[in-house]
């Protein structure tokens, strides 16, 4: 069977293209992980809070060495509303150690801290969410590079950096969790041919022979119904 890559007329070849396979099958919905970028740049965060922790650990040590005698820093430590006071109004006095400048240094460390810590733990838990994403199924996977790596002169449907979206299977994500059950498994390794759909391709009347093969896909709900 030829598996040329079918020519949309309606569509370049390229990302228009693509985007319509992808968008005809849950199951061709299939991209990269990423997980090298993801861990570095869960490094890399982790790296910032980190960071963040040790300049406030810095601060509270300096804190509890000078708060012997001095009410207001230890009221700062019990009210932080009276903290933010003084870094706004410039109540307390350097010799007390409580400082507008003092307390400004410390009301911008814990606006950093919290701007840092959301975007770390946003980044943890979309990792979380991401590793529960299983690879591609055999069968999904083998159409989508047939389609992909399937052009006239075996050049893939997308150039440059982007051909190589597909070189490492361990890195994609299919977004369609396929039915595990014995039966539709069966059904779509071995008799998937009965429910593809002949859409978008064209024949030669007088010949009765296509004029151009299209890679044939099909979601579970067709051989569910």
């Amino acid at each position: 069977m030829d598996q040329r890559r079918y020519r949309d007329p309606e569509r370049l070849d390229g990302l228009p293209a693509l985007a319509n396979f992808i968008g005809e099958d849950s199951e061709a919905e299939i991209f990269r992980r990423f997980s090298r970028l993801g861990a570095r740049n869960l490094l890399y965060l982790q790296s910032i809070v980190g960071d963040l922790e040790r300049q406030l650990n810095v601060f509270d040590k300096y804190d509890a060495e000078n708060a012997a005698g001095n009410l207001a820093l230890r009221q700062t430590a019990r009210t932080y509303s009276y903290f933010r006071t003084i870094a706004s109004t410039g109540r307390g006095h350097v010799q007390d150690g409580i400082s507008k400048q003092h307390a400004r240094e410390r009301i911008a460390l814990h606006e950093q801290i919290t701007i840092a810590i959301k975007e770390y733990r946003e980044a943890l838990i979309q990792e979380q969410q991401l590793l529960s994403f299983k690879n591609p199924a055999p069968r999904p996977l083998s159409t989508f590079q047939r389609y992909f790596f399937g052009g006239e002169t075996d050049e893939t449907v997308l150039e440059g950096p982007d051909e190589h979206i597909l070189d490492d299977p361990r890195d994609l994500v299919a977004l369609a969790s396929l039915d595990n059950d014995r039966l539709s498994g069966f059904l779509r390794n071995n008799f998937g041919w009965c429910f593809r759909s002949f859409e978008g391709s064209t024949w030669d009347v007088l010949g009765g022979k296509s004029n151009h093969t299209r890679l044939h896909i099909f979601e579970d709900n067709t051989i569910k119904s």
